[in-house]
This record gives C-alpha cells, sequence and structure tokens, in this order.
C-alpha cells in the first residue's frame, strides 16, 4: 500500500455518528432578585450590569462554587478532571459508557493517521477533516489537532511565555489576574484539590501558576488589550490538553489568527458588532421569539455577552465547550452564531411562555441549567450553519451591524456600551460605565 493510498483511507469518509445522553451538571449560580414590577425589573437589569466589582455582583464571572462543601461521598473526578457530584453523576457516568468509549477509539485511530501528514490531509480531503472536527476530535489527539489546526507558530523570543511571564505589567493587571485564578473553571482538579475529609476545595497552585503565565504574557504580548476578564476561561481550556508554550501559542491564535481579541479593546467594538450581528438573526432565523423580546423589552446582551467574551466556556459544560472548539479551529470564529442560535431554539417554548420578570429571571440563568448531549448541540447547530456565511456578509450589506446599536430600556434610549457589565470593561480604561 502506497503512502497516498494510506492517506487517502486515512481521510476517508466516518460515517459512524454517537449520540451519547450527556446531561450537563447543573451549576450554582446566584441570580439577582426580581422586583415585581416590570419596569423595575428592567431597570434592574441594566443596573446590575453596570454594578463595579467592588460591590460584589451577583452577575459578576465568579463561580461560587469554591465556597460549597462537598459530601465526603462525592471525591469523585470525570474524564475531564471535573469534581463528579450527586447532580452530575449521571452525566460523567455516561463519558466512560462503553458503547461511547468504542466509538471514540475507532475515531481515535483515523484521526491517528490523519495526524501523519495532516498538511495532506488538509489540503486533498478538506471536507472530511471538517466533517470528522465536527463529530468530535478524540481526547487522546484532540491537543495534537488544534495545534495542526491552528497552524504551528514558530517559538520566539517574542512569545515565549516564560520570558514573557518574567516581564513587569501593571499593577491593576497583575491584581485582578491574580484575583480571577481562583475564579476559573474550580471545581476542575487541574485548578483545585479536594479535601476528601473536610469535603473543601483549596487551589492547585501549579495549576493557578500556569494561568498566571499564560494571563501574565499576553497582557505584555498585546499591550493594547492587555487583561480583561473573561480571558481566563478562553485560556484555561487549553491548558487541559497541551503543555504551556504551546496553549500559550494556541491562545495567540485566537486571539491573533482568529481576531478574537477584538472583544477585549477598549470600547468592546467586536462585542458590539456580535450583538447586533446576533440579533438581526433572532430576528430572521427565530422571529417569533425575536419579536417576543422586543415585546418584552429583553436586550440579548443580559445572557450573550458572557457567551462572546469567554467562547461559552462560562456557560456550557466541558463536553459541550470542546466540540464546540474543535468546531471552532475548523471553520473560525463564526460557527459561535449557529450555536448560539441552537441555544435559543432549544429553549425558545419555554421563553415564548414566560412574560415579563420570569422572562428575565430566566433568560438571565437558563444557559446554567441546559439539559442536553454535545451531539444534540452540535446537530442543531449545524442547521443554522448558514449563518457563519453569511455573517462576514451582514456587516458588509448592513454597516450599522458594525457599530453600535441603540436600544429601548424603559422608554429611554441607552447603547449597548451603557449596558456592558463593568467587570467585562478593559482594565485598562478608566471610569465606571
Amino acid at each position: 500500500k502506497t503512502k497516498d493510498e494510506d492517506i487517502h483511507s486515512s481521510c476517508s469518509s466516518d460515517q459512524d455518528t454517537s449520540n451519547p445522553r450527556f446531561a450537563p451538571p447543573q451549576r450554582t449560580v446566584s441570580t439577582p432578585r426580581i422586583n415585581k414590577s416590570k419596569e423595575q425589573v428592567l431597570r434592574n437589569g441594566s443596573r446590575i450590569l453596570r454594578r463595579s466589582l467592588s460591590s460584589d455582583s451577583l452577575i459578576t464571572i465568579v463561580d461560587r462554587r469554591t465556597s460549597t462543601k462537598y459530601s465526603p461521598e462525592e471525591h469523585e473526578f470525570d474524564r475531564y478532571g471535573f469534581l463528579v457530584t450527586s447532580t452530575n453523576r449521571t452525566a460523567a457516568d455516561d463519558l466512560i459508557n462503553p458503547e461511547r468509549v468504542r466509538k471514540e477509539n475507532q475515531r481515535l485511530i483515523k484521526w491517528e493517521k490523519m495526524l501523519q501528514d495532516f498538511d495532506y490531509c488538509q489540503s486533498k480531503r478538506p471536507d472530511q477533516v471538517r466533517e470528522r472536527a465536527r463529530k468530535g476530535i478524540p481526547d487522546a489527539v484532540r491537543g495534537r489537532a488544534w495545534r495542526q489546526l491552528a497552524g504551528n507558530l514558530n517559538i520566539s523570543q517574542e512569545h515565549d511565555v516564560n520570558i514573557l511571564s518574567e516581564k513587569i505589567i501593571s499593577e491593576k493587571d497583575r491584581h485582578q489576574i491574580s484575583i480571577d485564578l481562583g475564579r476559573t473553571l474550580p471545581t476542575n482538579e487541574f485548578f483545585s484539590h479536594l479535601n476528601k475529609e473536610t469535603g473543601e476545595l483549596y487551589p492547585n497552585l501549579e495549576g493557578h501558576e500556569k494561568l498566571r503565565k499564560m494571563l501574565h504574557s499576553y497582557s505584555v504580548y498585546d499591550p493594547e488589550v492587555s487583561y480583561c476578564q473573561g480571558m481566563n476561561f478562553v485560556a484555561a481550556v487549553p491548558l487541559f490538553y497541551m503543555p504551556l508554550q504551546e496553549a500559550f501559542d494556541t491562545l495567540l491564535f485566537l486571539m491573533q489568527s482568529l481576531n478574537y481579541r477584538e472583544y477585549f479593546l477598549k470600547g468592546f467594538p467586536r462585542l458590539h458588532k456580535s450583538i447586533s450581528i446576533l440579533e438581526h438573526l433572532i430576528n430572521h432565523e427565530l422571529p417569533r421569539l425575536g419579536k417576543h423580546f422586543q415585546k418584552e423589552q429583553i436586550i440579548i446582551q443580559l445572557f450573550v455577552t458572557q457567551w462572546f467574551l469567554t467562547l461559552f466556556t462560562y456557560n456550557l459544560p466541558f463536553p459541550a465547550i470542546i466540540r464546540l472548539w474543535d468546531w471552532i479551529f475548523v471553520e473560525g470564529h463564526d460557527v459561535v452564531f449557529a450555536v448560539a442560535l441552537a441555544i435559543l431554539k432549544m429553549v425558545q417554548d419555554e421563553m415564548l411562555s414566560k412574560e415579563g420578570e420570569e422572562l428575565l429571571e430566566f433568560t438571565m440563568s437558563f444557559s446554567e441549567q441546559l439539559n442536553f448531549t454535545p451531539d444534540q448541540l452540535i446537530r442543531e447547530a449545524l442547521a443554522f450553519k448558514h449563518v457563519i456565511k453569511s455573517v462576514k456578509k451582514l456587516q458588509i450589506k448592513n454597516p450599522s451591524l458594525s457599530s453600535s446599536t441603540e436600544i429601548d430600556i424603559y422608554g429611554r434610549k441607552q447603547r449597548y456600551d451603557k449596558a456592558l457589565p463593568f467587570y467585562f470593561r478593559n482594565t485598562k480604561s478608566k471610569g465606571n460605565i
């Protein structure tokens, strides 16, 4: 068998599909107290978004599970290193379901062959690479595949994490990074240790130090962006699959090559665009839901801001997150719009049944309580894959979607940037929102 024949075989269509039953862990999320008056609800929603960190806002991206005490029996970790509790045990058991493992091993063999000459497969059979990535890259080779899909960045002093992490950054950035380390995926053993006797979680200093180096290094590498909250969740994911330097290179790919850095520039230019585009897509793809939001005066940035700024890492269960990231590495950042529409479609009926304060309360917490498998999410998102190509056209044909759009909150016009949460504001900018 010739090399070309072997590579052609490794790039052949992968027809098997898996549909594991995955119930995401129920996250404990604090939500603001909802007042009775609809007008008060809307006012409170806007006010909460503008609170500073010093006021200990309930909606701040802080995973408060670190303060939870777990029973001595709850001391297992799932295959991804997350603590298994009574609320997510079914999901954790399903991750090691024999049928799921068998199918993943079949895919592993194909990916191993494909990675032997990945450039050939990517150039000759790009559709097959994309199809396999959509089905999920096996965990055993996910780190290698992400690096191949991202392209091999030449390591130099310009982005050597050990050199960059020794350089000086502002005290404000340094302090904020140190605070956010403990807020990043605290129930994962990469960042926490569980005391089995007391049931309390304690920081894993080794994991925190690696994440600190990544965030510190990026602050040095890209002084215009520096450090902004939300980046900590994005930087954490590659660390699960590759060494520190490669994880930092992957972060650079996301921030620089995919231009994800624009989400964190002063004024949040890309965030404004993404919110405007998603609002347009909702009205076009889910018109009943779009009209319902308009009728009930629901502003979508109340719940989608975290989606965009953390690439869903704060809101979705980890198995769904990495499937989304597999897709992003193959087709680019704009797949997040298809995923956002898929999530909204899955909860559309429940949203349409709610009004006023009940709807507002639901929109601010529903993404933490979604119950679906990663395959279900990707399958629903693929139904909206046509929007991926249309996103760029939307910005060209509708320049208004590329700027801050005015919204009507309880009878008064405000701009998106006035409603953005303080904790997402670039740490270098001054003043309160």
